[in-house]
């Protein structure tokens, strides 16, 4: 008896009926918001019989074209549909693929190549076993996704199953990276597929290791090399690739243990590497072996310059608010010292971070401060949601943004970046722009008022004027308000911010 396989719904088509309507899209006017936005427009507006959209993304490339994509489940199947601006105007939404199962099991990674293509990735996982496939928009529409690997047996894998699905860009193409784990395994391959610039067929699959203990990190330095780096059994381990090829791992630490955890579907964090790269080809990887129960797990950095890897060094003690750090974030470059951040969130308190800086000889931690940490260009920003917890609807200021910048071996006061009008700063999406400039888009509702979308820009040093994006609009009672996707900036400056209200999406764009 055959295996069935998930089925990918063809590309460049437009929901019909049996699946879901497409919404008409409204074009942006010469009529803006205040701050200079151009009107929202809608997107897209999911039917009664399908749900509210989820995993909003952007991708905009060279020419500023901008492409927002984005999962809807209807019935037993889900959809990935997409949408594109171009000349201020965005298309109507196409479904790029679609596949028999829950949006819960669908995730996907867009990335725009050297050539102004762009590549949607895809898992799927559903009783059939799971399938990777990529879609690309290319000559002014999409191709019917592509198979990257088929696992069929539903049975012998941790659904969702996929640990790890990046796709990124360098100079030669796209590659796409992703890593499946077996039931019980105390390992998950690691393996790779290209698309170089102007092939018109993927490379074979590269197993980068059939042996990986932990999840890959990957990251681009400024001269477009390709960077994985994980964790292989008692090693952590590099690689440099392109889409056309990969080439011999490097050993670059311990990691601190031997083998993986017997079932990782149990294992939350997974254990893994992180990490950065600046525009000169510096690297800088951390990771956090498993510590005794009682105590904090010590963190290590490796860093790449352009004489080789740097024997790996244990970064000083990170503690946040007592706590030990549950993330740790590498940063590096532009004009920004090797930094490490650890992170802890408190249910109240919002999250906690401390820092260490490489000083070119040692680490050197700096004080703690609430926030999580953004770099742009040579400063690291702390960003925080402050919460009154004592506040009770409707009152004002029960939670803001506030900006700390990190200044030698501490950080500055807290400023507040967002704005003073009555209500609740709810969540913020961020993006770094051209000169070292930082925009920030977030979200404000007054509960059960109304909800609106705001933008404040960081520029030499100094937060502008929080500015009205998108008008404010009623919401139901018991709405969470706007979920943002992380805005994308043009080389111009240009700004798109992109949001779900329940169950519409919503964009703007800056002029």
């Amino acid at each position: 008896m055959g295996v069935r396989r998930l089925a990918l719904g063809a590309a460049a088509a437009t929901m019909v009926a049996g699946g879901l309507a497409g919404a008409a899209v409204a074009t942006p006017s010469a009529a803006s918001a205040a701050g200079g936005w151009t009107r929202p427009a809608v997107l897209w507006s999911s039917p009664s019989d399908a749900s509210a959209p989820v995993g909003l993304t952007q991708v905009v490339d060279s020419q500023g074209v901008v492409t927002a994509a984005w999962l809807v489940e209807a019935g037993t199947s889900s959809r990935v549909l997409a949408s594109r601006l171009a000349k201020g105007r965005w298309s109507r939404p196409q479904a790029v693929a679609s596949a028999a199962t829950a949006v819960r099991d669908v995730s996907f990674e867009m990335v725009v190549g050297p050539k102004d293509d762009v590549v949607l990735a895809l898992s799927v996982a559903g009783s059939a076993g799971m399938r990777i496939s990529a879609a690309r928009f290319a000559a002014g529409a999409w191709a019917a996704p592509v198979v990257l690997d088929d696992y069929p047996d539903p049975n012998a894998y941790d659904f969702p199953g996929v640990l790890g699905l990046s796709a990124i860009a360098d100079r030669t193409g796209v590659s796409v990276l992703w890593q499946v784990h077996a039931k019980g395994a105390t390992s998950a391959p690691i393996v790779a597929r290209g698309l170089p610039s102007g092939a018109s067929d993927w490379t074979a699959a590269t197993v980068l290791d059939d042996q990986a203990t932990g999840a890959f990190s990957l990251v681009r330095d400024g001269l477009a090399t390709v960077r994985a780096s994980w964790l292989h059994g008692p090693d952590v381990v590099s690689v440099q690739g392109s889409s056309t090829g990969w080439g011999a791992r490097e050993t670059i630490g311990a990691s601190g243990a031997v083998g993986g955890p017997a079932d990782w579907s149990y294992s939350y964090p997974l254990p893994g590497t992180q990490a950065a790269a600046d525009v000169d080809g510096a690297a800088l990887v951390t990771w956090t072996p498993s510590a005794a129960t009682g105590t904090c797990s010590t963190t290590f950095a490796a860093l790449r310059t352009s004489a080789g890897w740097a024997p790996a060094l244990e970064v000083p003690a990170l503690p946040t608010g007592g706590r030990c750090a549950t993330e740790v974030s590498p940063f590096v470059g532009g004009g920004l010292a090797p930094t490490v951040v650890g992170i802890h969130s408190e249910r109240w308190a919002g999250w906690l971070m401390s820092a260490t800086t490489w000083s070119g000889s040692a680490w050197v931690p700096a004080a703690q401060v609430s926030g999580r940490p953004h770099a742009v260009g040579s400063s690291l920003l702390a960003l925080q949601l402050v919460k009154d917890i004592n506040a009770h609807a409707p009152r004002p200021d029960a939670s803001w943004l506030t900006s700390s910048t990190l200044a030698g071996d501490g950080w500055t006061e807290p400023q507040r970046i967002s704005d003073a009008s009555w209500g609740w700063v709810q969540d913020y999406a961020s993006a770094g722009g051209p000169k070292d400039s930082f925009v920030v888009i977030y979200s404000k509702l007054r509960p059960w008022k109304y909800n609106g979308v705001w933008s404040v820009t960081y520029a030499n040093g100094t937060w502008s004027k929080a500015v009205l994006v998108a008008p404010r609009v009623r919401t139901a009672k018991g709405s969470y308000g706007a979920v943002l996707a992380a805005p994308v900036v043009s080389t111009d400056g240009t700004v798109t911010a992109a949001w779900i209200q329940g169950k519409t999406v919503i964009a703007s764009t800056s002029r």
